[in-house]
């Protein structure tokens, strides 16, 4: 892929006023890449950037930011459709996955499941800052599909 031919912008919470930079986030998000709702505690507010390359068919982020959680909700699906799947690596720090009323921390060896569990991914390893999954079960994921975590 070359990444000359693509489309890049970038998303900055650095410079907007704390009391706004989580709604600046949402808002920029909603228009690059997927609608979702967030929220931080941490004193500074939310600080976060990220870059995004865009190649029509496939978009690629990095996102680097503080603490924070990131909600995207059945009802925030419907109001912001997209053709797609939003899969977030975490590459440093802690994760946990809540989806369904269920909460899961994630460290290597958890199985997680798309596309109710026909696609399966297992957590290989973790080695900071990076996350190295690996692929058991692939195939087509379809639309407005969940990922979960196994057992």
């Amino acid at each position: 892929m070359d990444s000359s031919r693509a489309l890049s912008t970038c998303i900055r919470t650095v410079g907007v006023p704390p009391e706004k930079r989580v709604e600046h986030w949402e808002h920029e998000l909603r228009n690059h890449l997927v609608g979702l709702r967030c929220s931080s505690h941490a004193d500074e507010g939310l600080l976060a950037q990220q870059k995004c390359l865009d190649f029509g068919l496939l978009r690629i982020g990095e996102t680097r930011s503080n603490a924070h959680v990131i909600e995207r909700t059945a009802d925030l699906i419907r109001h912001y459709p997209r053709d797609s799947v939003f899969v977030n690596v975490v590459c440093q720090g802690d994760a946990f996955l809540y989806q369904r009323g269920h909460c899961a921390n994630l460290k290597p060896g958890d199985v997680l499941l798309l596309n109710d569990g026909l696609i399966v991914l297992t957590v290989d390893r973790v080695h900071d800052p990076q996350v190295f999954p690996f692929v058991k079960i692939g195939g087509e994921l379809s639309n407005n599909k969940g990922i979960n975590k196994q057992g």
